[in-house]
């Protein structure tokens, strides 16, 4: 893997860093998998029944109508 670029400023304090496309996408996936970790730790924590999907989006869609 290709070290990321820094751009700096007059003083040499790092700013900005330039990452390639592929470094970006490796970052924003490792953002979502934990992203996605926490909330299935969140949905455990609840400990609510479970349900079917199709039965989870009916209750969702009659929700987001209420509100």
């Amino acid at each position: 893997m290709e070290k990321p670029q820094y751009i700096i400023d007059a003083e040499g304090r790092k700013v900005s860093v330039v990452l390639s496309i592929q470094q970006y996408q490796e970052l924003l996936d490792q953002v979502d998998d934990t992203y996605c970790q926490k909330l299935f730790d969140k949905a455990i924590e609840l400990n609510e029944p479970e349900m079917p999907f199709d039965e989870y989006l009916k209750n969702r869609k009659r929700t987001s109508l209420n509100d």
